[in-house]
């Protein structure tokens, strides 16, 4: 499987996804970045020898296990943290700092 993060109104990332998917005939999940800060579970480990390996579950119920994953398109450049809008300033630049470290280790 291949993953394409992007906007939904990315026209690039949809172009290559469809592009992918002609070509390859490789299954390719689009996933919006308010998915990935939405998602029902989040799990990444990374064991003692530094081997990392990762299972979201959005809201929709698709899965995205790093053992299927044979690669990623990645054309986020920042999160969209709208919902954290009304959250205390301090905490809402930890929560941010915190979901860009989680999601560039998982990526």
């Amino acid at each position: 499987m291949w993953l394409v993060l992007c906007s939904p109104a990315d026209r690039a990332a949809l172009w290559a996804a469809r592009q992918l998917r002609a070509t390859s005939g490789a299954v390719v999940e689009l996933v919006a970045p308010e998915e990935l800060l939405c998602a029902r579970a989040f799990e990444h480990r990374v064991d003692c020898h530094g081997r990392a390996e990762s299972r979201v579950v959005l809201q929709d119920g698709r899965e995205l296990c790093s053992a299927a994953i044979d690669g990623v398109i990645n054309r986020l450049d920042r999160l969209p943290c709208a919902s954290l809008q009304a959250a205390d300033p301090a905490d809402r630049v930890y929560a941010e700092q915190e979901w860009t470290a989680l999601l560039l280790s998982w990526l």
